[in-house]
């Protein structure tokens, strides 16, 4: 229970559409500015999908639809990404889906593109849907536990000064190795 509790309160459930507004991948895979009329195209793309979503086309379809824009995360996230207040997604991705309330859309321009994102009600039974998600939580749990173990006793700790003067500092990774 203590996973699921933390997952609700912690993460966000975005899911997203990502048009490469950020570059051009060359034929060797070298990664090059876009052009005008390249980016212009883009932005049109971009207006595109957002007019669909407002005119009421259902999100995820559209996921569907625009998934080659981030084909690996679709693949291996069908719930959606789980965002937390961690360093996992840049700033400005990780920022909206913090920020956002359940069922909005917003775009956000990051250095990997455009994103086109929506915020969806938490789900605190998917907390197990990600090995990497359940480990990483489990993760932080332990280590609360650990640490407020510790600050339980740590005001009872002493240190012998006579032990630790007894010892060569030089000769104690000998001794420990």
């Amino acid at each position: 229970d203590d996973v699921k509790y933390y997952f609700r309160d912690n993460y966000a459930i975005v899911k997203h559409i990502v048009v490469n507004t950020a570059y051009a991948t060359n034929d060797d895979g070298t990664r090059r500015e876009l052009t005008d009329e390249e980016k212009a195209e883009k932005e049109e793309l971009v207006k595109s999908i957002e007019a669909r979503i407002a005119a009421g086309e259902d999100f995820d379809a559209l996921c569907e639809e625009y998934k080659d824009g981030d084909p690996n995360g679709y693949s291996a996230y069908p719930h959606g990404y789980f965002v937390t207040d961690d360093e996992t997604f840049v700033a400005e991705f990780k920022n909206a889906a913090l920020e956002m309330q359940p069922g909005e859309v917003r775009t956000v321009a990051t250095q990997y593109g455009t994103h086109i994102m929506k915020k969806y009600p938490m789900d605190e039974n998917l907390y197990n849907a990600y090995d990497d998600i359940y480990q990483n939580i489990k993760n932080v749990i332990q280590a609360t536990l650990f640490n407020n173990m510790l600050d339980s006793v740590s005001d009872r700790l002493t240190v012998d000064e006579d032990i630790i003067a007894s010892y060569d500092i030089i000769k104690i990774p000998l001794l420990l190795g």
